[in-house]
C-alpha cells in the first residue's frame, strides 16, 4: 500500500540522516514506526510495530503489532505479538539476556527483566525480575 511504502522510505531517510541507527542485520517490517534516536542492532521487528523514541533493540525479535514505547532497552530477548512495553525517560524498561515474553504481554514503565520468562495475556507491574517464570 501508498502508506506501508511511505514508512518504508521514512525509515530509510531517517537511516541516511542519522536520525536512527540500523546495524548489522537488520530485517523490519511492513507498516513499521520507528522513531528518532532509535538504535537497532542485528534484530528483526516484525510487521505493525511501534518503536518509540531512544529505544535501543540488539539481538532480538520483536513480533508483530508490538509497542515499544521511549527509553526501552530489549537486549537478547524475544518479545511476541500484539505486546506493549511501557518505558519513559523517567522509567527506562529493560528487557535483557535471554528473556521472552508471549504474545499479548503488557509490561509497565520501570520494569527490569532479566533472563525472564512470561506466559501469554500477562500484565506486568513495574518491578525488577531475575531468572524467572511468570504463568
Amino acid at each position: 500500500s501508498i502508506e506501508s511504502l511511505r514508512r518504508r522510505e521514512d525509515i530509510i531517510r531517517k537511516a541516511n540522516e542519522g536520525t536512527i541507527e540500523l546495524e548489522g542485520s537488520v530485517l523490519i517490517g511492513r507498516h513499521c514506526m520507528i522513531s528518532d534516536g532509535v538504535r537497532i542492532v542485528d534484530s528483526c521487528i516484525d510487521n505493525y510495530s511501534r518503536i518509540g523514541r531512544n529505544a535501543v533493540i540488539e539481538r532480538s525479535a520483536i513480533m508483530d503489532r508490538v509497542v515499544v514505547e521511549d527509553n526501552a532497552e530489549i537486549r537478547g530477548s524475544i518479545v511476541g505479538r500484539h505486546s506493549t512495553i511501557k518505558s519513559n525517560p523517567i522509567k527506562a524498561t529493560k528487557v535483557l539476556q535471554t528473556s521472552v515474553l508471549a504474545d499479548d504481554v503488557t509490561l509497565e514503565a520501570g520494569c527490569n527483566l532479566v533472563g525472564v520468562r512470561i506466559y501469554p495475556h500477562k500484565h506486568v507491574p513495574e518491578q525488577s525480575l531475575v531468572n524467572m517464570i511468570l504463568e
